[in-house]
């Protein structure tokens, strides 16, 4: 999706991810579900990430605030399979919960509604730098999946505990 990058006017890029926004959510998303599909709970989703993501936050399913997580998960699972999300599991040695990610800095961007900020910053680096590592690692290892880790003492530190997950990831998956 690299049209938005080329748009300098706001109101523009505001008006193309808006136009996507509504694309993904009535035509592409509805297709992964056979009946029972909410468009505003969808939209809802996203809008609470980007809350999430304004604030710094690596976003588990903890902190959306909805009443079935169920129901959240089946969300998250779609919005993966239409490569909007992706998700980062927790090492197998570590401990916590699955972090979703954009799978474009531009639409986290849209969501967050600002680029300036510690946390939106933190998140857009995060974003870009996950979405690098998931596409080198895939084109020159042949890893699909990162993790993370995450101590019992401790919250994930993004740099050091992508790292650790990823040297044990590297060594199981030239092992095999």
């Amino acid at each position: 999706m690299p049209v938005p990058m080329f748009l300098r006017d706001r109101s523009q890029r505001s008006l193309y991810w808006e136009g996507w926004l509504s694309t993904t959510l009535l035509r592409d998303l509805p297709r992964m579900f056979k009946r029972g599909f909410d468009s505003e709970f969808a939209l809802r989703i996203l809008e609470q990430l980007g809350q999430i993501l304004r604030e710094g936050e690596l976003p588990t399913t903890a902190h959306f605030n909805v009443r079935r997580n169920r129901k959240l998960k089946t969300y998250l699972q779609a919005f993966e399979a239409i490569f909007v999300l992706k998700k980062v599991s927790p090492h197998d040695f570590g401990t916590g919960k699955d972090i979703w990610y954009l799978c474009d800095s531009g639409l986290a961007a849209h969501l967050m509604k600002t680029v300036t900020g510690e946390g939106a910053s933190l998140s857009l680096a995060r974003h870009f730098l996950l979405n690098e590592l998931s596409a080198l690692l895939e084109i020159y290892e042949g890893i699909h999946s990162i993790t993370y880790y995450k101590s019992t003492r401790g919250s994930p530190k993004s740099e050091k505990a992508l790292g650790a997950g990823m040297k044990r990831h590297f060594w199981a998956r030239r092992r095999i």
